[in-house]
């Protein structure tokens, strides 16, 4: 079993109830049908990757990303490592 976290940025109000709570899944293809996961990967070229405990959502060869959400084992999860903008 592992647990996803909907990242929500700090200087967003939120009540205590309405913060993301942890979501159990079991394997990567679940954590990707997750349906807030799903709102992300929309741009053409996008997709998945780790850096640390973070799911980013990658496009333009890591020179766009953001962050999606924290992952509670990582290395449980089957998706590339983040390497960042590739040179130009």
């Amino acid at each position: 079993m592992n647990r996803f976290k909907h990242y929500i940025p700090c200087y967003i109000d939120m009540d205590e109830d309405e913060c993301p709570q942890w979501i159990e899944f079991e394997s990567t293809e679940d954590l990707l049908n997750l349906e807030v996961v799903q709102r992300y990967n929309k741009e053409e070229g996008s997709h998945f990757v780790l850096s640390g405990n973070l799911l980013l959502d990658e496009w333009e060869e890591g020179v766009q990303w953001i962050v999606v959400g924290y992952i509670e084992f990582p290395q449980r999860v089957e998706l590339p490592q983040w390497e960042g903008p590739k040179p130009v």
